[in-house]
């Protein structure tokens, strides 16, 4: 699990982001001081706040908001990955409130989603330019003054343009696309319920209940039936063993896997 800590701007300082390339990066929930904003470069996020009992991802197109107090966890979608993490003072956010509605507006949502503006996408390629070009790149004025400007337009998209994040209901049905998605790319590898709920944030009740209530099956029926779909097309190749149609489709036993396939399609996987 990835340490991070409740507070990460310095004195005097409105904004800073923190690039993260930690391999396997996965925090538990938490909560921050600031706003947080998240950027997907190399790779996606999973996303999940307490309050809402849901998870969501992110990909490079995408930012995520999340104000602070809120509790999260965040999960990269893949070992390999790049992300950045801006961390933005509550009195600035406020600010670019007033400014762009007038007094009282109110600050962005508690959490959300949003499409990065083509605006944010060149400050984002001008910040990795200064970042690379500067050994001290930290303390360079002109990589400080950039990141309060990438701070300033990501809340002014949170606060003028559509939030992208679905309602609860529209959440689920895309999280159980995602869910599928994952079992179907993934069906030849020994999957068990605990290791499919941790890849996406959810305990193994919340996580077996949606997953009925979405689909009408355990996730275990949901997964095997897809597995005979799979190897009825493969047992349609002369060439294929019952044996190696098994064995690609994920099932380790062949008698169980003719015990399935009979009961699924009223005959045996050697009567082609």
């Amino acid at each position: 699990m990835y340490r991070t800590h409740r507070r990460h701007l310095a004195p005097q300082v409105t904004a800073t982001i923190v690039d993260s390339r930690t391999p396997s990066y996965e925090t538990e929930f938490h909560a921050h001081d600031e706003y947080m904003i998240l950027m997907p470069r190399s790779g996606g996020m999973v996303v999940r706040v307490r309050e809402e009992k849901s998870a969501f991802r992110i990909n490079a197109a995408c930012l995520a908001l999340v104000a602070p107090g809120v509790e999260h966890a965040t999960a990269a979608t893949r070992p390999q990955q790049q992300h950045l993490a801006l961390y933005v003072d509550r009195a600035f956010v406020e600010d670019c409130a007033t400014r762009i509605g007038g007094a009282g507006t109110p600050p962005p949502p508690a959490c959300g989603v949003w499409r990065m503006s083509p605006t944010l996408v060149q400050m984002l390629r001008l910040r990795e330019e200064l970042a690379g070009a500067d050994a001290d790149s930290r303390e360079s004025p002109r990589l400080q003054a950039t990141e309060r400007l990438i701070a300033a337009e990501c809340i002014t998209t949170a606060l003028t343009t559509a939030n992208a994040l679905p309602s609860h209901r529209g959440r689920d049905a895309l999280l159980i696309h995602e869910i599928v998605a994952y079992l179907e790319a993934h069906m030849a590898e020994q999957l068990t319920v605990d290791d499919v709920a941790a890849q996406f944030l959810l305990s193994r009740r919340h996580f077996t209940r949606l997953f009925r209530e979405r689909t009408g099956h355990s996730m275990i029926e949901f997964l095997n039936g897809k597995r005979l779909e799979r190897a009825q097309l493969l047992l349609r190749d002369p060439g294929t063993s019952v044996l190696d149609a098994a064995l690609l489709v994920g099932f380790e036993t062949p008698s169980y896997f003719a015990r399935l396939y009979r009961a699924r399609f009223g005959r045996a996987p050697s009567q082609r």
